[in-house]
């Protein structure tokens, strides 16, 4: 009997582990759980409680605000959102740029076909309000087999009344399935 529960628990332990290395991960932590599980490993690796909510700085010398996603109790998105953004387009459009290079160089990510950088020839703030944001690249996290699974992107956004940074973190297997 003690062992059919220890190779029970083996196998359970076994089956969490990789779901966990199938899912996008953010500072090491697993895009998976419950907001309550999320938010405790988010204060344990540097977030910290705000007026606005989660935030982290350190991320490229900026502080974000962290906006966890669920659907039916389990988180499938993190969002971190410029804390201060700006009203100069084209230092938003440089800031995303200098971001795409950033990801499109690093052999962590593999690059989505269709990415493709600012040019500022668009008006951005007629897109980002009619199309939700005009410029938005992604990519994928690289160690895992099954590239698809683990999505990382990023976007220019018009919010709070000025222009901002959004990344993305997403588990696809607990998002919303056209419901």
């Amino acid at each position: 009997m003690k062992r059919r529960i220890f190779t029970i628990a083996l196998l359970a332990m076994l089956t969490l582990t990789a779901s966990a290395q199938n899912t996008t991960t953010f500072l090491g932590i697993a895009v998976e759980g419950t907001k309550a599980e999320m938010t405790k490993k988010l204060l344990e690796n540097g977030a910290v409680r705000g007026k606005n909510g989660l935030e982290i700085s350190g991320i490229d010398d900026v502080p974000y605000l962290i906006k966890i996603h669920t659907h039916r109790g389990k988180v499938y998105r993190l969002s971190l959102i410029e804390s201060k953004g700006t009203e100069d387009v084209s230092l938003a459009i440089a800031k995303y740029n200098a971001l795409l290079d950033w990801y499109k160089n690093s052999p962590d990510y593999a690059e989505y076909e269709y990415n493709r950088p600012a040019d500022g020839s668009d008006n951005l703030k007629y897109e980002s309000y009619v199309h939700q944001g005009v410029y938005y690249a992604e990519f994928f996290q690289q160690s895992d087999p099954q590239l698809y699974n683990r999505r990382v992107g990023f976007q220019i956004t018009d919010a709070f009344g000025d222009y901002r940074i959004e990344r993305m973190y997403d588990n696809i297997y607990n998002m919303p399935k056209g419901r």
